[in-house]
């Protein structure tokens, strides 16, 4: 099975968020996981979820979507609209998956 999938790492304002989180930030948070597992429902993510590392973590989504249409889908996540936060598109993966 092909894939191509486009890789976003979104990068929280400091290493310390997690433990500095205020009451706002949960709610974006919350709204932020709900606006992604809505476009794993419709096939926009294929999966994301929170990377947890010394240095501070960050959360990694992929889509199996041109790059372009990454850009607009973020900007509408509630955690981009509410708190600027860093967001890269890593490299994109081509290749076919194990059957």
């Amino acid at each position: 099975m092909p894939f191509d999938t486009g890789a976003v790492q979104d990068i929280p304002q400091c290493a310390e968020f997690l433990q500095t989180i205020s009451a706002d930030e949960q709610k974006w948070m919350k709204q932020h996981g709900a606006f992604l597992d809505s476009l794993l429902s419709e096939g926009k993510v294929v999966a994301h979820g929170p990377v947890m590392d010394s240095a501070g973590g960050y959360g990694v989504s992929f889509y199996p979507i041109a790059d372009d249409e990454i850009q607009a889908i973020t900007s509408q996540d509630p955690i981009v609209k509410n708190w600027r936060k860093a967001s890269a598109i890593l490299n994109r993966r081509h290749g076919t998956a194990p059957d």
